[in-house]
């Protein structure tokens, strides 16, 4: 069974409808269900009408750019949401504007106190800034509804535990089929060529895919912490190892090369690459060598981690699954 985490933007909706769409746009992209006024409540002016929304919530968004329309309770909308939010322990991102203008004493309270509350707030400059906040949120907004006190009392543990790590699953293993792609490349291209890998920018291109990965964080997030950990101990093994070989090894691009087809990047041309001092290539191999064995090591634990995490949920949670 599956469930789409609900989330319910609050904000004026004078001037921000097509702001609200293109924040639903963002989290709908990202799997969630959002609860929008305009799109798909019930039209009211009954403050019952908001409430029973955010209820139904598992996280709630709230823009705060401007002094809404007061409520016969003397607050704005905005205002009431939040305290109806905060009653029923509903976690809350809030997203205040730089550039509000004046407002009533009151409401300047009510913003301060958000800020003082320790409450997940963040500040923007123009609408582009609150788009790009919004998104760099999308992880730790799909965690906070999967530890939302209502998903931990309403979904069994296997509906927590397994799509969360498949997802990560998934990414990891996509990663070692690329790493795994371009190793068997390197060793076909030694074969048919009689060169060294060492000896060639080859093995640059291979240390490259997990930096890659690295450098791409937003879209390579695990919410496994220690599938990061392992992935980020290849990546610094790599980044140590093209530092040595950049130090003692340069690439001949007028010389004659031959093509690949590596993962991400294409067609990539190969090069042979000369030692910076002839009469120390052997030194150069053997300092060079262990720090290679360290990245295949570390690949191994990445590897090993994964099938051995994904057998224990699968068993754990009676899980039939194809690897």
């Amino acid at each position: 069974m599956y469930f789409k985490p609900k989330i319910f933007i609050s904000s004026v909706m004078k001037g921000n409808l097509e702001l609200r769409k293109k924040i639903s746009d963002i989290l709908e992209s990202d799997g969630a269900e959002v609860l929008l006024y305009e799109k798909n409540l019930t039209p009211s002016v009954d403050p019952n009408t908001y409430k029973s929304s955010i209820h139904d919530a598992d996280l709630v968004i709230f823009i705060i750019d401007q002094y809404g329309t007061p409520t016969p309770d003397g607050l704005t909308g905005t205002e009431e949401e939040y305290k109806e939010a905060e009653l029923c322990g509903i976690k809350s991102y809030v997203f205040i504007s730089k550039g509000i203008q004046e407002t009533p004493k009151d409401f300047a309270s009510f913003i301060e106190n958000i800020k003082k509350k320790g409450v997940s707030y963040y500040e923007y400059k123009d609408n582009d800034d609150l788009l790009k906040q919004i998104t760099n949120c999308l992880f730790n907004m799909a965690r906070d509804c999967f530890l939302n006190r209502k998903y931990l009392s309403r979904l069994p543990s296997e509906t927590l535990v397994s799509p969360s790590f498949n997802a990560d699953y998934v990414k990891g293993m996509n990663y070692l089929a690329q790493y795994k792609k371009m190793v068997e490349l390197t060793e076909q291209k030694r074969l048919e060529t009689s060169f060294d890998p060492l000896y060639s920018n080859i093995i640059l291109a291979l240390t490259d895919i997990p930096s890659g990965y690295i450098q791409d964080y937003e879209k390579n997030k695990f919410m496994d912490q220690k599938l990061f950990d392992l992935l980020n101990a290849v990546a610094t093994n790599c980044l140590l190892f093209e530092d040595r070989h950049s130090h003692y090894f340069t690439t001949d691009y007028s010389g004659n090369g031959f093509e690949i087809h590596a993962p991400l990047y294409g067609q990539e041309k190969v090069y042979r690459c000369y030692p910076a001092d002839p009469s120390r290539t052997d030194e150069y191999r053997r300092e060079l060598l262990p720090m290679f064995n360290h990245i295949k090591d570390s690949i191994n634990d990445l590897e090993n981690y994964l099938k051995d995490r994904k057998n224990d949920i699968d068993l754990t949670y009676n899980i039939s699954t194809e690897s």
